[in-house]
């Protein structure tokens, strides 16, 4: 009964290394896409803040105009 389980045991640790080993070379595959993701998410960040400071720079000249 040990032996039966510490094979089992054992069956399922390669299986996970063998999983992991796929996952990584899936992961270095898709590593330049998701530097080019990552660039135009930073770009986006860039472009979102500015238009907010924007907005802001308006919304205050408009309060300072009702004054």
């Amino acid at each position: 009964m040990g032996k039966f389980r510490y094979e089992v045991g054992i069956e399922k640790l390669d299986h996970a290394t063998s999983e992991v080993s796929v996952m990584q070379e899936d992961l270095v595959a898709l590593q330049p896409q998701l530097v080019v993701a990552a660039n135009k998410v930073q770009k986006m960040v860039t472009k979102v803040e500015k238009e907010s400071a924007d907005v802001a720079e308006v919304s205050v000249l408009h309060i300072l105009y009702l004054l």
